[in-house]
């Protein structure tokens, strides 16, 4: 009775190891973060402006797509103000932030990221949430321009 109940107690250890093997195997997942092709580092404002209003989309490393469910942008550029009472004009980095529930850019955002992109402006898009083929959804890395 004693070698029937250790052997079911080994059979059971090696069954729960194989599983959990298998779930850390899925969650070793490499995903890339890519808006209209750029998978990030620095681009030209043109090519930014060609692609802005694209979906962002996340594939894995076996090129499986994921549907993006929302993520947050942060807009990072240099704006100038002007001194009411000295008329000195100095430049400071400003950011704006907002989240999205989407897989894209609302067109106001697009639009204005378009019109106002210039050298040295950077788009973080970050806490990107895309849907698991389970239904459950995960963040994946973030995608990060800068502008040339």
């Amino acid at each position: 009775m004693r070698a029937k109940t250790l052997l079911a107690l080994l059979i059971t250890a090696v069954t729960t190891s194989s599983a959990q093997n298998a779930n850390t195997a899925a969650q070793k997942k490499v995903y890339q973060t890519t808006l209209g092709g750029l998978t990030g580092g620095t681009v030209a404002p043109e090519r930014l402006k060609t692609v802005i209003d694209s979906a962002l989309t996340v594939r894995d490393e076996r090129r499986k797509a994921y549907p993006v469910t929302g993520f947050r942008i942060s807009y990072l550029f240099n704006s100038r103000f002007e001194d009411d009472e000295t008329g000195l004009v100095t430049t400071k980095r400003a950011l704006r932030t907002r989240d999205f529930d989407s897989d894209r850019l609302d067109p106001d955002w697009a639009d204005s990221v378009r019109d106002n992109t210039r050298k040295g402006d950077e788009l973080i898009f970050s806490r990107v949430m895309v849907r698991l083929p389970n239904g459950r959804k995960t963040f994946v890395p973030d995608l990060r321009i800068k502008v040339e």
